[in-house]
């Protein structure tokens, strides 16, 4: 590692140099072309909503009120395609909230690696959950929450235990039932048909006089979705900030994250 002393605790934009995400002109130029985006989102959707109903009202009147009823057909479709949260004006922006977002990102993505460059002397490995990054290669681990302007640094020897969980969260399930019915009247005439229990009628494939007795024989068909997420702690001696702790979604990429951070991390 470079010559700075670790393991470590710092402020990440002292440490970097680079602007803060408020309090500087740099990076309050960063978070608010993020706000405004935000901001002109909620007030366009506004708009749209509005625009909607005018097009909606407009054209109920022009196409029942009216003879011109096409008029009045197509000013609702201009308010359905153009107006709603899926029209075109909503979809424009949404889009310029998320080249703001992406902006953003790239930003705090900026903050991290400029950190892990100065600290590490060796090629490292870094993946982000949330706001959170974890850089880590053979000479250590460099840990970054840019929510609270943190970053700490371990060297490897400080590292004494890493420990990864793949725990339970819960489990959802649903079911459906379904049936075959068999019903005979007095004039002998069979009908077949499928039972919905949920919708509480007898589809029949024929009619049927008279008094029926009929047997129904129900399946209930059960999904059961298991839900879990991966804890993963990185244990070291330093005291003022002796634990790492990160709580990272189940799926087979985080997985292989997991695994790979562990194999290098484990003393």
């Amino acid at each position: 590692m470079n010559n700075i002393k670790l393991p470590n605790k710092l402020s990440l934009s002292q440490f970097t140099g680079l602007p803060k995400f408020e309090g500087t002109e740099d990076g309050n130029t960063e978070r608010s072309i993020l706000n405004d985006a935000q901001n002109n989102y909620q007030a366009g959707l506004k708009r749209c909503k509005i625009l909607k109903w005018i097009c909606f009202v407009v054209g109920f009147y022009v196409c029942f009120g009216t003879s011109a009823w096409y008029l009045g057909v197509l000013i609702m479709a201009v308010g359905f395609f153009g107006f709603t949260q899926s029209g075109v004006l909503a979809k424009k922006y949404k889009e310029e909230l998320l080249v703001a977002i992406g902006r953003y990102n790239r930003y705090l993505d900026k903050l991290a690696q400029y950190a892990a460059n100065n600290i590490f002397s060796e090629n490292y490995r870094w993946v982000k959950f949330g706001n959170k990054y974890m850089l880590y290669g053979r000479e250590g681990l460099v840990h970054v929450d840019t929510d609270q302007d943190l970053l700490v640094a371990y060297n490897k020897r400080a590292i004494k235990d890493v420990t990864k969980e793949r725990v339970h969260t819960g489990s959802h399930t649903t079911s459906n039932t379904t049936g075959v019915g068999v019903a005979t009247s007095r004039s002998n005439t069979q009908t077949k048909g499928i039972y919905y229990s949920y919708l509480d009628k007898f589809q029949s494939q024929s009619k049927t006089s008279g008094l029926g007795i009929g047997v129904s024989k129900a399946r209930t068909d059960s999904d059961t979705t298991e839900y879990y997420e991966w804890h993963f702690d990185v244990l070291t001696d330093y005291i003022n900030y002796p634990k790492v702790s990160l709580i990272i979604g189940d799926n087979k990429n985080n997985e292989s994250i997991v695994n790979e951070m562990y194999g290098i991390l484990k003393p």
